[in-house]
């Protein structure tokens, strides 16, 4: 949360997150000025640091706030796989245990019949050109006083295994934990603070969500979010990444693209 702040004072102008399929665009204000009003209605219902909630939704900006707005409350989010077949995310669901289940973005099918637990949707506002201002002062002293009160230490988060060697585990992290790990990627490679990334993993694990959503927190820069992996090379010509984090046959079909001069 101590970088939320620092991002504020530094740039809150500058993009945080970029669509450039749909051209849209949150700047880094908007986006933690949303994820602030998340927290608020989530801690309006009841919740408090270290109650455990379950998240789940596609790869899209409203993840992105609703998890913001998880480490702005002490919650311990446990950050559940959109790609799952439902009847392992109810068991998931029935494993962890959560007060309640954050459903960011579109909707998950998570059961037949009703949650044992409450769910809330999180949707994000992407502003349009007559959008107001965001009021820095307020939302830079309102993630202070958080910051001053979390405790870096404490559970923040679980993140489950992809389970290919036997039944998925939970791994639980700290704030100062996932905070580490993104300065030491942040400075692995890159020396520019507003380079593009191109962001197109699921965030649910940890690579892409350390690697590429922590890291762009620490460094200040953009993300490039593709929802739609069938749309990847067209991302990649409309706003060129400066890095990508990928899997070897992503990268494999990025080479055949270039090669073939389909992109640059």
């Amino acid at each position: 949360v101590e970088l939320f702040v620092r991002q504020l004072h530094d740039g809150e102008d500058r993009p945080a997150i970029v669509d450039p399929l749909e051209g849209r665009q949150l700047t880094w204000g908007q986006l933690l000025s949303q994820s602030l009003a998340v927290v608020e209605r989530l801690e309006a219902a009841g919740y408090r640091p270290g109650d455990r909630l379950a998240h789940v939704g596609p790869h899209a900006a409203d993840w992105i706030v609703a998890d913001f707005a998880c480490l702005l409350g002490g919650f311990v989010q446990v950050a559940l796989h959109a790609g799952s077949p439902a009847a392992e995310l109810r068991e998931q669901l029935q494993l962890f245990r959560p007060r309640a289940i954050i459903v960011s973005g579109s909707l998950v099918p998570l059961a037949d019949g009703p949650l044992a637990v409450p769910r809330h949707d999180v949707q994000v506002a992407w502003p349009s050109a007559a959008a107001p201002a965001v009021d820095r002062a307020a939302v830079a002293a309102a993630i202070e006083q958080r910051a001053a009160a979390l405790d870096p230490d404490a559970p923040a988060t679980i993140l489950i295994s992809s389970g290919t060697t036997g039944r998925p585990r939970g791994f639980l992290h700290s704030q100062r934990a996932l905070a580490t790990n993104a300065v030491a990627a942040a400075a692995g490679f890159l020396d520019e603070p507003d380079d593009v990334r191109l962001a197109w993993l699921p965030l649910s694990h940890a690579l892409a969500r350390v690697g590429d959503l922590y890291t762009a927190l620490v460094r200040g820069g953009m993300l490039s979010l593709v929802a739609d992996r069938q749309r990847l090379l067209e991302a990649c010509r409309l706003l060129p990444p400066a890095a990508i984090l990928g899997v070897p046959i992503f990268f494999d079909r990025l080479a055949t693209a270039v090669e073939a001069g389909r992109i640059p």
